[in-house]
């Protein structure tokens, strides 16, 4: 039987949950203090049979952080690339088009971008040349609507392009659609993106994983999974189209539960009926 993973949900998570979630994060950002320092690039896997995978990755955020999502897309068979977008101090439209010039270093072509936090907003601001490299967007706790936290630090780059309402935002928020499949994973909550209000994209096209925090979407087991299995198979890209397959699913199991109830009546009914034909032709026979 088919089931629809339970990470992916719209339903509010439990409260052990909430809390096992927000410890994690706490751990994962002490660690990524010291991964700041220790800067150590993961190398790229290009020998996948199944199709490439791009991974831009958050800002100050240490490479060793995508060593399980990595290894994940590996085993299922994908080529893996990455671009590491670490640095604040470039405006993120000086970002994107040094993520063109490395899309085309690379060679690639109809590849799924998938960046995490502030690097999947660098797609919005790609050359025509390097976004037609691209057919699917994938956007993992990606700030399309901006942040409060970092409007004090405007003075940073980086900081500026992603604060609320910053012109970067205004003119480029929408490219997200002109890729084939746009689909914006987000955390159930955020602790990057002030007021959590700002981080869903909206018109219907969320995925909400039902554990918070940024840097659990790459680190948390079920999360890698859940976007692993999300990319592996022919499958929604907007959260209104999930819900549609999940209810036509619902549906057909609950036809097929109806018709298996309904087989051991049919067949107590036939037996009853054959007999009342005989009793009729005999009857007529002594006529």
């Amino acid at each position: 039987m088919e089931q629809t993973n339970p990470v992916l949900r719209m339903s509010e998570p439990q409260r052990n949950r909430i809390l096992q979630g927000w410890l994690l994060e706490a751990l994962w950002i002490l660690l990524q203090i010291v991964g700041m320092i220790l800067f150590i690039p993961l190398p790229a896997h290009r020998t996948g049979r199944r199709g490439r995978i791009l991974i831009v990755t958050d800002l100050l955020t240490s490479p060793l952080f995508y060593v399980f999502l990595r290894s994940a897309l590996i085993k299922q068979g994908y080529s893996v690339y990455f671009y590491y977008n670490f640095s604040p101090f470039r405006s993120l439209k000086e970002s994107a088009r040094r993520l063109s010039r490395h899309i085309e270093k690379e060679g690639l072509s109809r590849c799924v971008l998938l960046g995490h936090g502030v690097g999947g907003l660098l797609p919005l601001a790609l050359p025509d040349e390097g976004r037609k490299r691209v057919y699917h967007l994938l956007g993992l706790g990606t700030p399309f609507h901006g942040t409060t936290l970092v409007r004090h630090l405007s003075f940073i780059p980086s900081f500026r392009d992603v604060t609320s309402r910053s012109d970067f935002l205004l003119v480029h928020r929408m490219n997200a659609l002109l890729f084939d499949d746009f689909s914006p994973f987000s955390a159930w909550s955020d602790e990057w993106i002030v007021p959590g209000s700002l981080s869903r994209f909206g018109q219907g096209r969320d995925l909400i994983v039902d554990f918070p925090g940024r840097l659990n979407l790459v680190l948390s087991g079920e999360n890698v999974q859940a976007v692993v299995e999300f990319l592996g198979h022919s499958h929604p890209t907007t959260a209104v189209e999930k819900a549609q397959i999940d209810m036509s699913r619902e549906a057909k199991l609950a036809a097929q539960s109806k018709k298996q109830a309904a087989a051991p009546a049919d067949r107590k009914t036939r037996p009853a009926a054959k007999k009342a034909a005989k009793k009729s032709n005999t009857k007529t026979r002594k006529r």
